[in-house]
């Protein structure tokens, strides 16, 4: 009967332990979980979806084959092109390891504007007078993609290094027109650029992040293509919900691109962008 009854014990502390040891695997794989983040959030898989409030300073010029060198234009003082867009932006990543991170972003600002000119402009070897009806579409969008390495991780800290690329394609068009709609595109250009780049995020409190980010990206080939585009943004996110929070930032960036053409009307297309604004956006993280 003893060893009857001992043996019923030994079942059940069996049982027992067989049910504790996987809860308590599962225990110690959350804790040292590689994607949970300090402050208890797991974002192996990340995303910002918000608007970017967006102030433009734009200077072009499109240099037709065989005229002398001609003036550029200023959107925004030249044919008062708006100087201020609300745009949608998106960004996101994937991680791949304790260390390692892919991230891609995409956003597109849209500009166009139907006025009266305010100073005489030469377009594409085409003069334009003062007072003179124009319509005038200038399209931009952006798609860059990096890859992220922690060269400095801690807890509470993450400081990475990043190489990648960013795509800007430009669809431009000036012209007489009742509508920006109708004007005929004059250069539709895509010019990709690689990039490199250093950031830090710090979780200041929990579910409370402060980060810093420089880019840079410039190329020049053999004379057809010389670019460069920098950029800075900072930001702080707050993470109330579980996979879910706020975040707001501010960003500046500038784009230089001289493009040599081979083929066509046009033989050079130059440009100078500059933007900044602020940046509110939600966070997403799993």
């Amino acid at each position: 009967m003893r060893m009857r009854n001992l043996l019923s014990a030994m079942l059940i502390v069996a049982l027992f332990a067989s049910l504790l040891i996987p809860a308590a695997a599962v225990g110690a794989q959350e804790v040292t979980d590689t994607y949970t983040r300090w402050n208890g959030v797991r974002d192996k898989v990340g995303f910002q979806v918000g608007a970017f409030f967006v102030n433009h300073s734009t200077f072009a010029r499109l240099q037709p084959r065989g005229l002398p060198e001609i003036p550029g234009v200023d959107l925004e003082s030249d044919i008062s092109m708006p100087n201020n867009t609300t745009d949608f932006r998106l960004d996101g990543y994937l991680r791949l390891g304790k260390r390692h991170r892919i991230r891609a972003g995409w956003w597109q600002m849209n500009r166009n504007v139907v006025n009266q000119l305010r100073a005489s402009i030469n377009w594409e070897g085409e003069v334009y007078e003062v007072g003179a009806t124009i319509a005038a579409k200038w399209n931009t969008q952006v798609v860059k993609a990096d890859y992220r390495y922690s060269i400095f991780k801690g807890e509470r800290y993450d400081i990475g290094a990043a190489l990648g690329f960013f795509i800007m394609d430009v669809d431009a068009g000036l012209g007489f027109a009742a509508d920006a709609a109708d004007v005929v595109t004059d250069t539709k250009r895509t010019a990709p650029l690689p990039m490199i780049g250093l950031d830090i995020e710090y979780e200041i409190a929990p579910r409370w992040v402060v980060k810093g980010f420089g880019q840079y990206f410039g190329i020049s080939i053999d004379d057809t293509i010389d670019g460069s585009w920098w950029e800075a943004r900072a930001a702080v996110e707050w993470i109330p919900l579980k996979n879910f929070g706020l975040g707001a930032g501010y960003n500046f960036a500038r784009v230089d691109l001289d493009i040599q053409l081979s083929e066509g009307l046009v033989s050079q297309f130059q440009y100078n962008y500059k933007i900044n604004g602020p940046h509110l956006y939600a966070v997403a993280s799993f």
